[in-house]
């Protein structure tokens, strides 16, 4: 059957506003387990807009998204849009059912600095996007999962998520 589901956190501070500002250092750790074929996965900080089991990957937001090939293959990419057009990158990482830190570093209004670790490995190295850079996100941090319409069983577990600015 078809599936999405959304959990949110939102940022409260007396200066939320766009929570991009400030150079922000967002991580988590989570991990990922699927059983099934075809799903999608997003980890990202901004307003994210889902419409039946598909995700808006151009909707304004710095993340992570975690995709199943035809193939089998589940990749990990860093992506960023500004509202209109997505920016993602190669895949960083192929992953199963483990562990994940994600963390990214905004810097200032011209890049992001993406970085991951699979299953307790060692921390990668930087992956700097710089088109595509999101102006006026929403004080909120999203975790999206889209099971594409088929029989599948994804699961999230969020185990730490930290935010400074």
């Amino acid at each position: 059957t078809a599936a999405r589901a959304a959990q949110i956190y939102t940022i409260f501070s007396n200066n939320a506003g766009d929570s991009a500002v400030g150079s922000p250092v967002w991580s988590m750790m989570c991990r990922l387990d699927t059983r099934g074929t075809d799903f999608r996965t997003l980890f990202a900080l901004g307003s994210i807009t889902t419409s039946g089991t598909t995700i808006n990957y151009n909707a304004a937001h710095i993340g992570f998204k975690i995709t199943r090939a035809a193939s089998g293959t589940i990749s990990l990419f860093a992506t960023q849009a500004d509202g209109t057009t997505e920016n993602a990158s190669a895949a960083l990482a192929t992953i199963a059912g483990e562990f994940l830190n994600l963390i990214f570093k905004v810097n200032g209004t011209t890049s992001v600095d993406y970085y991951y670790r699979v299953a307790g490995g060692a921390l990668s190295a930087a992956t700097n996007l710089t088109t595509n850079m999101p102006t006026g996100l929403a004080p909120r941090i999203q975790v999206i999962v889209s099971n594409m319409n088929v029989a599948t069983q994804t699961i999230v577990e969020v185990d730490a998520s930290s935010y400074e600015r």
